[in-house]
């Protein structure tokens, strides 16, 4: 994977400017109390995920502590292929702000409308990376398993 230098890029949502900048993960802090658990398989994808395509989600990053809000899984991953920076989105926020957007952040989401995805993609049809999975809590770490 290319190391991308440290570099800063503005976008800008709902009237609000989002800077994105590249830390080394070594800054980075786990969030303590993150509820979202994986299982290895689920890791594994993730992983060849990032390989394939980088990073290209932000984390999101309190920029007093370096506390990761949202992107555990990622900086985990990260981590795990030995990349040296990941992108974040720094946000000003209070241990109670931070709580609820880890929170909202790891509780919303979606489901699959089967029909739109149409035929598998090559990549999920080779690697198995498209059946749904249900994550349980298995000492301490998720296990997936298949519907």
């Amino acid at each position: 994977m290319r190391k991308s230098p440290t570099r800063r890029h503005t976008q800008h949502a709902a009237g609000t400017a989002l800077e994105v900048v590249y830390l080394p993960l070594h800054e980075l802090r786990p969030f303590p109390g993150n509820p979202r658990l994986m299982c290895e398989s689920e890791m594994a994808k993730l992983m060849r995920s990032i390989q394939q395509f980088g990073m290209v989600e932000p984390l999101v990053v309190r920029r007093s502590d370096r506390l990761v809000v949202g992107g555990n899984q990622r900086l985990e991953a990260a981590r795990a292929l030995g990349l040296e920076q990941a992108p974040v989105v720094l946000v000003e926020l209070s241990d109670a702000e931070a709580k609820a957007l880890n929170l909202a952040l790891n509780k919303i989401q979606g489901t699959w409308d089967l029909p739109r995805l149409g035929p598998s993609p090559t990549w999920a049809a080779s690697t198995g990376d498209l059946h749904l999975a249900h994550p349980r809590h298995a000492g301490g770490r998720a296990r997936c398993l298949r519907p």
